[in-house]
C-alpha cells in the first residue's frame, strides 16, 4: 500500500469513528456517507462477508434436485440446493476449474450441475463427478478434492441465511432477543410459511437509505403515503395524532420490528378484527398461533398488531406484515375489512448509487385457499413495483441518494448532515431476557432504531480485518 493510500484509509477510519460517536450521542450523520464510493468498497471487505445474509426460504425448493440462485452483496452468487438426502446446502455459483458460473437462472431442477465451459459436473452434494478427458490429467489429480465450494448456511423458522467468511456467530446469537418477536411471524404456524417466487427491480438509490427507512420509520407514513390512505388502502379516520406505533422493538444489533395500529378509529372501534383482520379472513391462523406461540407471544400479537408489523433483520432484509383494502371487495362501512399479507424485501447493493429490490410474498401453509388468493392480491396492490406504496418510497430513496452525492455534501461533510432527533424511553421488554440486546418502546415515534442501525454499520466497518 502506498503512503498516500494509507493516509486516505486512515482519514476514512477517523471519519467513521467521528460519525459513530455523532450518531449515538447527537443523532447526526454526515450525508456523504450514505452513498460514498469509499464506504461501498469497504462494505465489500468488512460488511457483506461477515454478516448473515438472507438468501430465501426453505419452501422455495421443497424437493431433491430443486435449487435457486441468489446473491450476497454486490458480487457473490450462491446456489442453494436440496440434495438427494433432503438436506439444504449452499455453494458458490462457480465451477472450481476456471470460475465460470454454473447457473444463470433464479430457479431450477437438476440431478447434476454441469459447467457450460469445459463440462465439469457436480452432484447435488457438490462432489465433482465428471471431468471430460480425465485420462489426460496428471495422475495425482483427484476429483474428490475439486468439489464445489460450500458456504456456511443456517436456517431460522425456514428463513435461510448464509455467511461468506464462515466466522460469524451462530445465526441464533446474531438475532439475539429479537428472535422472540420474529417468532410471532415465522413460527406461529405449525407447518410454517410458504414463499412465492420473488419480484425484482432496480432502484437508483443506495441500499442504506431504504434499510434505515424500513428499520423503524413510521414517521414518514402520514406524508409520503397519504395518497394511498385517501384511495382507501387503509381504513378511514386515521388519527395521526397518536403517532404511530403501539410497540417498537429495536435491537442494538441493528434489527427492529414495529407493531403499529396508527390510531385508526376504525380499528380501535373494531378490536375484534385484531390482529390485522385475521379473524375475518383466516381464523384458523389465529388458532394455530395460539397453539404454537408462547402465551406471552400470542398475547403480544393479538394486542399490538392492529395494522402493521414492519422492521428489518440486519443488514438488509425488510419484513412487512400488514393488510390492504382490495378493490371490489373491501368495504369498511359494510364491515368488510382489508386482507392481511406478509412481504419480505431484500435490499441488495449493485453500486454505491444503485440497488436491487427483491420482494417475496409469504403466507401460512395451513391457511385456507381463498385467504391465500386474497392475501396475494393485497400484497400485489400494496407492495409490488406498481403498488400503491412502494413507488412513493422509491422517490424518497432516490432523492436522498442524489443529495448525498452533491458537491456540497462531499466538500463540507461535517456540516451537511442527516439528523435523527426523535427519541423515546424504553419500557420493560415483553420477552424473557437472554441476550439483553433489545429495547422496547411504547406508543409514539422514535428514530432510535436508525441510530442503532448506523452504529452497527460503523462497528462492522471499523472492526475486523
Amino acid at each position: 500500500m502506498s503512503s498516500q493510500s494509507a493516509k486516505v484509509d486512515l482519514n476514512l477510519m477517523e471519519s467513521l469513528e467521528r460519525a459513530r460517536d455523532s450518531i449515538i450521542t447527537k443523532g447526526e450523520l454526515p450525508l456523504w456517507m450514505i452513498s460514498s464510493e469509499s464506504l461501498y468498497q469497504l462494505e465489500l471487505r468488512k460488511l457483506w462477508p461477515r454478516t448473515w445474509n438472507f438468501v430465501g426460504h426453505e419452501s422455495e425448493i421443497p424437493n431433491p434436485g430443486n435449487y435457486m440462485v441468489r446473491h450476497v452483496g454486490p458480487r457473490d452468487s450462491v446456489i442453494i440446493v436440496r440434495g438427494d438426502d433432503g438436506r439444504l446446502r449452499a455453494f458458490l455459483n462457480q465451477c472450481v476449474h476456471r470460475g465460470r458460473k454454473l447457473s444463470a437462472v433464479d430457479y431450477g431442477e437438476t440431478k447434476v450441475f454441469k459447467c457450460p465451459y469445459h463440462g465439469w459436473s457436480y452432484n447435488l452434494q457438490g462432489r465433482c463427478i465428471g471431468v471430460p478427458f480425465i485420462e489426460k490429467f496428471p495422475k495425482d489429480f483427484d476429483p474428490d478434492k475439486n468439489g464445489l465450494i460450500e458456504v456456511r448456511m443456517e436456517s431460522y423458522g425456514g428463513l435461510l441465511f448464509v455467511n461468506l467468511d464462515g466466522r460469524a456467530e451462530s445465526l441464533r446469537d446474531y438475532l439475539g432477543d429479537y428472535a422472540w418477536y420474529l417468532d410471532i411471524i415465522v413460527k406461529r404456524s405449525k407447518i410454517g410459511l410458504e414463499f412465492h417466487p420473488p419480484i425484482r427491480w432496480v432502484v437508483p438509490t443506495n441500499w442504506k437509505v431504504a434499510a434505515e427507512n424500513l428499520n423503524s420509520d413510521g414517521y414518514h407514513i402520514m406524508t409520503t403515503h397519504l395518497s394511498g390512505i385517501q384511495l382507501g388502502m387503509m381504513p378511514p379516520d386515521v388519527n395521526f395524532r397518536g403517532l404511530v406505533t403501539a410497540l417498537r422493538v429495536i435491537s442494538r444489533k441493528g434489527h427492529s420490528i414495529d407493531f403499529a395500529h396508527w390510531q385508526h378509529d376504525y380499528i380501535l372501534k373494531h378490536r375484534e378484527l385484531m390482529p390485522a383482520c385475521y379473524p375475518k379472513w383466516a381464523p384458523e391462523v389465529i388458532e394455530s398461533a395460539k397453539s404454537n406461540l408462547t402465551t406471552r407471544q400470542f398475547e403480544t400479537w393479538i394486542t399490538y398488531h392492529g395494522r402493521t408489523m414492519f422492521g428489518i433483520i440486519y443488514p438488509n432484509l425488510s419484513i412487512l406484515h400488514s393488510f390492504a383494502g382490495i378493490e371490489g371487495l373491501t368495504d369498511y362501512a359494510r364491515g368488510i375489512p382489508g386482507v392481511p399479507f406478509i412481504a419480505f424485501r431484500l435490499l441488495r447493493p449493485i453500486r454505491n448509487d444503485l440497488m436491487e429490490w427483491t420482494t417475496w410474498f409469504a403466507v401460512e401453509k395451513d391457511a385456507n385457499p381463498r385467504f391465500k388468493q386474497l392475501s396475494y392480491r393485497a400484497y400485489i396492490q400494496e407492495t409490488s413495483v406498481g403498488g400503491f406504496f412502494e413507488p412513493d418510497d422509491m422517490d424518497n430513496f432516490q432523492y436522498i441518494t442524489e443529495s448525498s452525492m452533491s458537491l456540497k455534501a462531499n466538500l463540507d461533510g461535517e456540516n451537511v448532515r442527516a439528523v435523527y432527533p426523535l427519541r423515546a424511553d424504553p419500557v420493560r421488554p415483553l420477552h424473557e431476557i437472554v441476550y439483553d440486546d433489545v429495547e422496547v418502546i411504547p406508543l409514539g415515534i422514535t428514530e432510535q432504531g436508525m441510530r442503532y442501525f448506523w452504529a452497527r454499520y460503523f462497528d462492522y466497518l471499523l472492526n475486523g480485518d
